[in-house]
């Protein structure tokens, strides 16, 4: 099983997604968009998970105890090497605690933290070919 540990987004953030994709959309666009209803916040990918690997980290997360983390857009971007449009979210310091909780939560269970910072997003569309963005980040700067 390929897994990632996710959050949910609230229904304002969801409907303030759901309109800046439909502004953006086009029919040859190039790009395969994203399922409104598989957007989420991801706070760690876990990628390959065995099945005792996943009861490891269900029995952990499970044990985390965490009130509600807003989640609050900053921008449309992207990640231009990998061919994808995001919606950046800002880095609260509930939402970096949030994350680091579960990437500790996750090392008993085989799983090694990013290196990198976390940059948390949500991943709107992919590129369907060779990444080619430009257009759309110009689309995006005159919104």
């Amino acid at each position: 099983m390929r897994l990632f540990i996710g959050i949910p987004l609230a229904t304002a953030v969801f409907d303030e997604l759901r309109a800046a994709s439909a502004r953006l959309r086009a029919n040859a666009d190039g790009l395969r968009w994203a399922m409104p209803e598989s957007w989420h916040v991801t706070l760690q990918f876990l990628g390959n998970t065995s099945p005792e690997q996943y009861a490891c980290v269900v029995a952990r997360l499970r044990a985390l105890q965490s009130p509600p983390v807003p989640v609050c857009l900053e921008a449309l971007d992207c990640f231009e090497r990998a061919g994808v449009l995001i919606a950046s979210i800002r880095l609260t310091p509930e939402l970096l605690l949030l994350q680091e909780r579960v990437t500790t939560a996750t090392q008993p269970c085989g799983f090694v933290p990013e290196t990198r910072p976390f940059q948390p997003h949500i991943t709107l569309a992919r590129s369907k070919g060779r990444p080619n963005l430009g257009q759309l980040k110009t689309k995006i700067r005159r919104r």
